[in-house]
């Protein structure tokens, strides 16, 4: 009984240490979504390249691609043979959505953008006014940097002004 054990010990043993199934000529390729649609585990030949799958979907979030570690530190390449038993994780970036209101006839859709990343918002005309800018709160006090990572939905304001308030002043300083 105590050989029975030792040699289902060592059989188990050889396999980790392989990485691979079916006498070490086949790996497993396990995708782990993190709560995205399921992607089955594949086998592949050792050696072999595995195929890309359809890349997964998580509502709410972007799809980034596959990375070899959890933390997203190495991005998984369906380049390289497969040569043990892989675990390969699904990187997401949550969606943030931007709303605006723009106080005047023109109208911008909402944006969608990833978590971190800045806006660019799409120009509009106001007839005989000036955008001097858009704002975090209805009151036009808080003005937003559009160089500002965007952490959170929002929804922004535009400020006008009248174009015969707007004044260009150019200071010309001549040593002379």
């Amino acid at each position: 009984m105590k050989l029975i054990k030792k040699l289902l010990s060592l059989v188990l043993f050889v396999t980790l240490i392989t990485g691979c199934v079916d006498g070490g000529s086949l790996c497993n390729v396990t995708f782990q979504t993190d709560g995205g649609t399921q992607v089955n585990t594949i086998e592949v030949q050792k050696g072999e390249k595995a195929l890309k799958p359809v890349d997964p979907e998580k509502e709410g979030y972007v799809f980034d691609g596959w990375f070899e570690d959890s933390e997203f530190k190495n991005e998984f390449s369906f380049d390289n043979p497969i040569n043990k038993n892989i675990v390969i994780y699904a990187k997401w970036s949550k969606l943030l959505t931007v709303s605006f209101v723009t106080n005047c006839d023109a109208k911008i859709e909402n944006l969608l953008v990833k978590e971190g990343e800045t806006l660019k918002i799409p120009s509009i005309q106001n007839g005989e006014y000036t955008l001097m800018g858009w704002y975090t709160d209805s009151a036009l006090v808080n003005k937003f940097d559009l160089n500002t990572a965007i952490t959170s939905d929002i929804t922004l304001y535009a400020k006008w002004v009248d174009k015969t308030e707007v004044f260009n002043v150019k200071f010309n300083i001549d040593n002379n």
